[in-house]
């Protein structure tokens, strides 16, 4: 047996009715300029900062090499999950994990991207694939090497982000 609300009580629901000679304000100025928004210096790096809050940088060398590369973003850490996914309850998973995150932290070696998209409209997930191929061919002292920077440049974020929690919170 269903309950049915009485007919007073709203249940989110329906939209209630408008008159139809009832004038609805416009949202926004009939004019076609907009009215550019003025933050303080302060409001602008605030909002700069949260668009690239987590982005750390780093130049590092392994084994005689210059090797440039950045924390991951969400969609990297996917792109990570979906590779790594076949690996999954395998002897091979952490050796495909290190490879995946390795495949999207670096940017450049000696100066030279990992890999270059062979046109702009190349798909994020087609450019992480050719990086993890390029990855797959290196051998594991060096890999495990450029994931340990990796791993030490998400440390130095950590340590950054509790010092500005502390500071903002008290």
């Amino acid at each position: 047996m269903t309950e049915s609300l009485p007919e007073t009580q709203d249940d989110g629901l329906i939209s209630p009715t408008i008159d139809n000679d009832e004038e609805i304000p416009p949202l926004a100025p009939e004019s076609d300029e907009l009215t550019p928004v003025n933050l303080t210096e302060e409001e602008q790096q605030n909002f700069e900062s949260i668009i690239t809050f987590g982005k750390k940088t780093a130049l590092d060398e392994v084994f005689g090499h210059s090797v440039y590369l950045s924390t991951l973003t969400v969609e990297e850490e996917l792109q990570v999950g979906l590779l790594v996914k076949p690996y999954l309850n395998t002897d091979a998973y952490y050796r495909a994990y290190k490879t995946a995150v390795v495949a999207a932290s670096v940017k450049e070696v000696d100066g030279q991207p990992l890999y270059s998209p062979m046109s702009p409209h190349e798909d994020s997930n087609s450019i992480m694939r050719k990086k993890w191929d390029k990855i797959k061919t290196f051998y594991p002292v060096v890999v495990d090497s450029m994931y340990n920077c990796v791993t030490r440049l998400e440390e130095e974020l950590g340590g950054l982000i509790e010092k500005i929690s502390r500071k903002t919170s008290g």
